[in-house]
């Protein structure tokens, strides 16, 4: 009989959430059915996993443009050999076509979404997007406004009670001088 030679496992999601809030990261949800699904029965598919989870989750036509999204940021990442993510990583090789590229994704999702919350679910898949394009943008200005409509959809889709880059929003608003 073979042994495994497997002794341990450390697996981590990006579940940034209080007392029951919505998460505060990107795709964490799916990370965690992911995570949960593979430990279980490492042998699956996983993008037939996901398949499933997005349209449960999206709805069947928009989780296949979320999937079509993911798969798109995925390869942009990779092709720059970005494989993990850490918050101070350098994105200003994300061009305004890449953005563009993404924001229609989401918006084809949106318009695709079978319900009310569905909709608000795939307009929570956008803030990474609207949150990495701000924080990419040269002008002081338009970064700044940026950063500010970023953080009033999160708080009006998420609540007050969310993260960006490790921090409360209510803390990492005052670190880059937005007003809560």
């Amino acid at each position: 009989m073979h042994q495994p030679s497997v002794k341990g496992v450390f697996l981590q999601g990006t579940q940034n959430a209080w007392w029951g809030h919505r998460f505060g990261g990107e795709m964490n949800e799916l990370r965690a059915y992911l995570l949960a699904r593979l430990m279980w029965k490492p042998d699956l598919d996983w993008r037939e996993e996901r398949r499933e989870f997005c349209a449960a989750y999206d709805g069947e036509e928009a989780g296949r443009i979320i999937e079509e999204y993911l798969d798109d940021v995925s390869a942009a990442f990779l092709k720059q050999g970005i494989h993990g993510g850490t918050n101070r990583v350098d994105y200003s090789w994300i061009t305004p076509r890449m953005f563009a590229r993404w924001y229609a994704y989401m918006e084809k999702a949106e318009s695709l979404a079978e319900n009310d919350e569905m909709k608000k679910l795939v307009l929570i898949a956008r803030l990474p997007i609207q949150f990495t394009e701000a924080n990419s943008t040269k002008d002081p200005q338009q970064r700044q406004d940026r950063l500010d409509a970023y953080l009033r959809s999160a708080q009006q889709l998420i609540g007050n009670v969310v993260m960006a880059e490790g921090v409360d929003h209510y803390v990492w608003a005052q670190s880059v001088g937005l007003k809560w």
